[in-house]
């Protein structure tokens, strides 16, 4: 597993590259993206956080596997890690 940031637009921008091998090939692990109060699906893979606290935007190709699960605290945003042996990677940004 790799796991990488960068910053843009004077850090309002954080976007984070993780890397990594599924090694067991598994579809039960998942990446928890955020969690909060409230996240609102404003489509093209953007998430409203606790109202505008700051925003999730997820990169091309991972946003249609998104879920949005309920728990005690709020809601937490998760995207599937690949079941494929190859190295997969998930790309996101949270913008403020």
């Amino acid at each position: 597993m790799e796991d990488f940031f960068e910053t843009e637009l004077e850090g309002k921008i954080l976007t984070r590259t993780i890397s990594y091998r599924n090694v067991k090939q598994s579809s039960h692990f998942w990446a928890r993206i955020t969690a909060a109060e409230s996240i609102v699906d404003s489509g093209d893979g953007v998430y409203l956080i606790n109202q505008g606290e700051y925003y999730v935007k997820l990169a091309d190709g991972i946003s249609s596997n998104a879920l949005l699960r309920n728990s005690p605290l709020g809601q937490e945003l998760l995207i599937p890690l690949s079941k494929e042996d190859e190295k997969s990677t998930i790309k996101y940004s949270l913008i403020y």
